[in-house]
């Protein structure tokens, strides 16, 4: 599921390779990779009218939608390492690929070439730790600075990367594996999902502490037919959104139960 919000668009993909637009009231579009292969990402160019899926072969595919029937224009296999994750911020040209052996990778929207660019795991962890963090599971970037990228893996560990320095310059270590990150509106902190179920808060600065959460808790850990903790499936998304009144948390999964 893919939304641009300044057009007003929706897209929704499916594992038969479909692709569907939703605009105003009454239009509709409908498309298709010719292969049929399932689709494992897809994000919008923010008013741009472009839209990029990723199917499960990891090929990325660049739609042209400012033409009456939308089409691929530019199409990139990815055959390094298998693509867990994929990012593309607001108004930028790069496109951010975590891969399942901790790497990230970047392709420019323009070209549609791989950069150069490369953050490998072992440049995000101490060099007296020498534990692979497992697959990249997380990648937002900082809505107020662009030069920062938050990074999440598997096994809990989130790191602040510097775009421009080439550096990290904030860690943070949870205990529970990760599945999803979130920043929060004011910019001071973000949350985090995790696969047992949990969310926990973070605090951002720049300090070289390697912090904790500030809280951590299981939103469906008690459920109203249980007297004791259910364990709890993975929380797969995560959204901290300001209102007029009180801020809204939203994530998918967590119930007690198997996944």
């Amino acid at each position: 599921l893919a939304y641009d919000p300044i057009q007003k668009v929706i897209a929704v993909g499916s594992k038969s390779g479909d692709i569907r637009l939703y605009g105003k009231p009454g239009v509709e579009t409908y498309v298709c990779h010719e292969e049929g292969r399932a689709i494992k990402h897809l994000f919008f160019s923010v008013n741009e009218g472009a839209l990029v899926s990723v199917t499960v072969d990891d090929c990325l595919h660049l739609w042209n939608l400012r033409q009456r029937a939308p089409q691929v224009v530019q199409s990139l296999l990815f055959k390094r390492e298998s693509l867990c994750v994929c990012k593309l911020p607001l108004f930028t040209k790069w496109i951010y690929l975590g891969t399942e052996k901790g790497n990230i990778f970047v392709v420019n929207l323009e070209t549609f070439d791989l950069s150069g660019y490369q953050i490998m795991w072992n440049q995000t962890i101490p060099k007296s730790q020498k534990v692979h963090p497992g697959p990249v599971t997380a990648l937002e970037e900082h809505p107020v600075d662009p030069s920062k990228l938050l990074i999440g893996y598997e096994n809990g560990r989130l790191v602040i990367w510097d775009l421009k320095s080439k550096e990290v310059i904030k860690s943070y270590c949870s205990d529970r594996p990760l599945s999803c990150v979130y920043w929060m509106s004011d910019v001071k902190q973000f949350i985090s999902g995790h696969i047992e179920g949990s969310l926990a808060i973070w605090n951002f600065n720049t300090t070289r502490v390697e912090e904790k959460p500030v809280k951590s808790f299981k939103p469906h850990e008690f459920h109203k037919e249980a007297s004791s903790p259910q364990p709890c499936n993975l929380i797969t998304k995560v959204m901290w959104l300001s209102t007029k009144t009180d801020p809204v948390l939203i994530f998918n999964g967590g119930v007690p139960g198997p996944n």
